[in-house]
């Protein structure tokens, strides 16, 4: 019975009837739960990959206390899981408004938010993860990225720098701090930022590409040749080692042997653009040009803004004779770049070759102020 009056149906006027009946209706709305027991439920559910009993969990927990930091926070990740990261970030901007001193909270806002684009927003919610856990290196790190992503280049360069500061022994910090020094034109911090990698990990991939890299434009081919194959035992498919290394062999003249190492790839029918052009160069040096034109036109379709693509199809068509579509392909790569000293000695070569001097002419002046270590142009 559910009253303490004897009345055979209870009645909220009736106060014995009514105090029992509406403890019963809160208790049926939000049912009082162990919050603890349920959230670590829920953890462990999620992490077995039972995302299904994990979000039960955590409905129950919100049910009872809609606040609750971690039930948010969790479910947040949950819904980031399942390709929602509106509904994600909205959770996570719950756990943190309940508590704004978890470090972990804001790295996962910060994720979201640069899923979404907002970069900037994305920063700043790096920034106030390391604020709280200035030891994580993660955190600078992910701060560093999307620095580069904003292109504040000196701000990144330092986030980077203090992940190596916060996490010594880990290669990826020292690799990544590598690049970025690198691309900041600090040449020698690259260099030792790659070789401290190595110290942390002997056949850590970044490292040695990095290093291969410093050493080709040092002209030490030698070096950068052992490091490029070392690399590639370690992963014959890396997109990086494959390209920048059949680049060394064409340069050095060696287009038998980078078409040897590339033909594997390519045949497998690979989706990396500066292989297909780096093949096509290849065949271009026997003079087999229309299968480098047709390697070439493969690496504009698998890259239509890339302006090195269509630059190398335009010289490519210029071999074959095929003027005018040389020109059309020449353009095109101006438009996508036309800061590119490449790009103008290119097509400053196909106008002088048709008669075009003057322009010729312009094209090399603009390429000479571009980059004035380039060689004469003729």
């Amino acid at each position: 019975r559910w009253t303490r009056c004897g009345a055979a149906t209870p009645r909220l006027d009736c106060r014995q009837c009514g105090v029992p009946m509406l403890s019963l209706f809160r208790k049926r709305v939000a049912p009082e739960i162990d919050v603890a027991a349920q959230v670590r439920a829920g953890f462990d559910a999620q992490s077995a990959g039972d995302l299904s009993t994990a979000r039960v969990c955590y409905e129950a927990v919100l049910a009872a206390a809609p606040d609750n930091a971690d039930a948010n926070y969790f479910l947040g990740l949950l819904e980031a899981g399942a390709g929602r990261p509106d509904a994600a970030l909205e959770r996570v901007e719950r756990a943190i408004a309940t508590d704004p001193s978890i470090g972990a909270f804001h790295f996962s806002r910060g994720e979201l938010l640069r899923v979404l684009g907002r970069l900037t927003e994305a920063a700043g919610a790096f920034r106030r993860a390391v604020e709280r856990d200035p030891g994580d290196a993660n955190n600078w790190t992910e701060l560093a990225r999307t620095l580069d992503a904003l292109q504040e280049r000196d701000a990144a360069v330092d986030a980077y720098r203090r992940a190596a500061e916060a996490a010594p022994g880990l290669a990826v910090v020292w690799s990544n701090r590598g690049l970025a020094e690198l691309t900041a034109g600090n040449l020698a911090e690259a260099e030792a930022s790659y070789r401290r990698s190595l110290e942390c990990e002997t056949d850590h991939v970044p490292g040695l590409l990095g290093l291969a890299g410093i050493s080709r434009r040092r002209g030490d081919l030698t070096r950068a040749e052992e490091l490029f194959r070392h690399a590639l035992v370690l992963e014959p498919d890396n997109p990086e080692a494959l390209v920048n290394f059949s680049s060394l062999l064409l340069d050095a003249g060696r287009a038998s042997e980078a078409e040897t190492m590339l033909r594997p790839r390519i045949d497998a029918g690979v989706t990396i653009p500066e292989a297909w052009i780096n093949f096509g160069r290849a065949l271009q040096e026997f003079g087999r040009l229309p299968e480098a034109l047709d390697a070439l036109r493969r690496a504009v379709t698998l890259a239509p803004a890339s302006a090195m693509a269509h630059m190398h199809l335009g010289i490519g068509l210029e071999d074959a004779g095929e003027f005018p579509e040389a020109e059309r392909s020449l353009y095109e790569a101006l438009a996508l770049d036309p800061a590119s000293a490449d790009v103008r000695f290119a097509l400053g070569n196909l106008l002088k070759a048709t008669g075009a001097l003057a322009e010729a002419e312009a094209q090399y002046i603009e390429a000479l102020a571009i980059d004035g270590g380039r060689d004469a142009a003729g």
